[in-house]
């Protein structure tokens, strides 16, 4: 009797939670570490985003999956109940970190699951170790281009704040301004510990972030190797839903679902679908990537002074006129001019074989296949990302004898050259 008593006690042990305080070698810091469930399971490691509520994000999904897996999250260091220090905090050293815990606690290939930060720092690990079985991206923050990360944080918090178009579209243009005049680029402030306490204040939040939008995924993605699942929440507000299209063009065995009505932390917003998917996620061997089916064929459209038009299918001509919001998704273009408007493109083909026109226009093109002899442009805010570029001549002609046009592209590639920086094409020259 007693001896069935201590097996009891051993196996009870292995299902309740166990707390650790662990100082590890990355950051040289105590670190707060929770496991849950019996070491012998799959293991599944969670990866949190900036804030101090930390590991608790996951508390119930560990709950939920405590019978089945061997679960291991923490703060990480700098965040919750971990220390706090004038550190670098970037992906590349939380990845050094996520690995020394794995080894101490797992010692076997696991799925890992991040969200916000989170999700970047566990993209930056599935690049850097092979000891992964699955990936899931929870709302990705910081991977596109830092310029284009910041016009969106700008444009979101203006929006909260005015309705006036100009002051939103001023601010959206801030950052491209500012590349132009101050030196942006923090990586060499953030190796130092001085000028991290003088910038930072030696904020663990501060550094974490910068770190975070100064790392270049621009080939990161197309390299992991393993089942990813990319899940977002339509109404986020903090890293835009683009970004989860980018990742599932780039990354060869993807999925990407959308959270309707939910915003950043799809975890809390809808608790019971996220718990469902990543059940399943757990368990499927392999997404596959379907080709598109295009079940609306016209020779020839025509959209102007419309408002918040979109389109799909296959479009042989297509001509956009002072019309603003239209949106282009899951098309394939043949002919392409667009003049006056405002238009976004995602998930599409252009293949455009014909003079392409962007005249006084403003273009974001996403996770899209563009083959070109060439695009004219004037005067127009065009933002690539994701895109995959081929030209046997040159991408853009600036049609522009007063001033230079920038072009922005994050994550992209050229004739299979990368692309992930702001370009300037001098009055009448291409590039």
């Amino acid at each position: 009797m007693q001896r069935v008593l201590i097996i009891l006690l051993c196996c009870y042990s292995f299902v309740c939670a166990q707390v650790h305080y662990i100082k590890e070698p990355t950051f040289n810091q105590v670190t707060f570490v929770k496991t849950y469930g019996n070491p012998e399971n799959e293991a599944i490691v969670f990866v949190h985003g900036l804030g101090d509520e930390g590991a608790q994000l996951w508390e119930e999904s560990a709950l939920a999956l405590e019978d089945d897996y061997f679960i291991l999250m923490f703060d990480l260091p700098g965040f919750g109940r971990s220390d706090k220090a004038n550190k670098l905090y970037s992906p590349k050293n939380y990845a050094y970190f996520i690995n020394y815990l794995a080894q101490h606690f797992i010692q076997k290939p696991f799925h890992l699951v991040g969200h916000s930060m989170g999700a970047a720092i566990s993209l930056k690990y599935a690049s850097m170790f092979a000891d992964i079985k699955s990936l899931m991206l929870i709302d990705a923050a910081g991977i596109l281009n830092k310029i284009a990360y910041s016009q969106f944080i700008l444009k979101e918090k203006t929006e909260k704040m005015t309705e006036n178009e100009g002051i939103i579209d001023f601010v959206k243009g801030l950052p491209k301004a500012l590349n132009s005049i101050l030196p942006l680029d923090l990586s060499p402030a953030l190796q130092n510990n001085t000028s991290r306490k003088l910038l930072f204040r030696s904020n663990p939040s501060t550094i974490a972030a910068t770190a975070l939008v100064e790392t270049d995924y621009s080939n990161v993605p197309q390299n992991i190797d393993v089942n990813t699942l990319i899940m977002w929440g339509e109404k986020d507000k903090v890293a835009p839903i683009r970004t989860g299209y980018v990742l599932h063009k780039l990354i060869p065995h993807s999925k990407f679902m959308s959270v309707q009505n939910a915003g950043h932390v799809p975890i809390k917003d809808a608790p019971q679908l996220f718990l469902k998917t990543l059940q399943e996620h757990l368990l499927h061997d392999a997404y596959t990537k379907q080709l598109p089916v295009y079940d609306v064929i016209e020779k020839e459209r025509v959209v102007e002074g419309e408002n918040g038009v979109t389109l799909t299918g296959r479009i042989g001509h297509l001509v956009i006129k002072n019309s603003t919001n239209i949106r282009i998704q899951d098309a394939k273009i043949e002919d392409l001019i667009i003049e006056n408007s405002s238009v976004d493109i995602v998930n599409s083909q252009l293949l455009l074989k014909n003079k392409t026109e962007i005249l006084n226009s403003t273009l974001t093109v996403t996770a899209t296949d563009l083959e070109t002899t060439g695009i004219e442009i004037l005067n127009s805010n065009i933002d690539f990302a994701g895109v995959i570029i081929t030209t046997p001549t040159y991408l853009f002609q600036n049609l522009s004898t007063q001033k230079a046009q920038n072009v922005l592209f994050s994550l992209c590639t050229l004739n299979e050259n990368t692309l992930h920086e702001l370009v300037s094409i001098n009055k009448g020259e291409t590039f």
